[in-house]
């Protein structure tokens, strides 16, 4: 692993900081996954874990208000 500084504006961070507490876990695992996603963008491969196949799964099966 290599450690990198990454300057954030405070309101950034802290939506990243009650996102990651809304999963369960860290920060900076947040953000590795983040980056990581977005890597796969690039090359056209996934990375999605299974806590959001689940949520989305979950949200279509739910009937939405007419």
């Amino acid at each position: 692993m290599v450690s990198r500084s990454v300057r954030l504006p405070l309101e950034t961070y802290e939506r990243v900081r009650a996102a990651a507490d809304a999963r369960g876990i860290g920060v900076t695992t947040l953000m590795r996954q983040w980056i990581e996603a977005g890597l796969a963008d690039l090359d056209d491969s996934a990375t999605v874990s299974l806590a959001d196949v689940r949520r989305a799964l979950a949200s279509l099966s739910r009937p939405t208000a007419a």
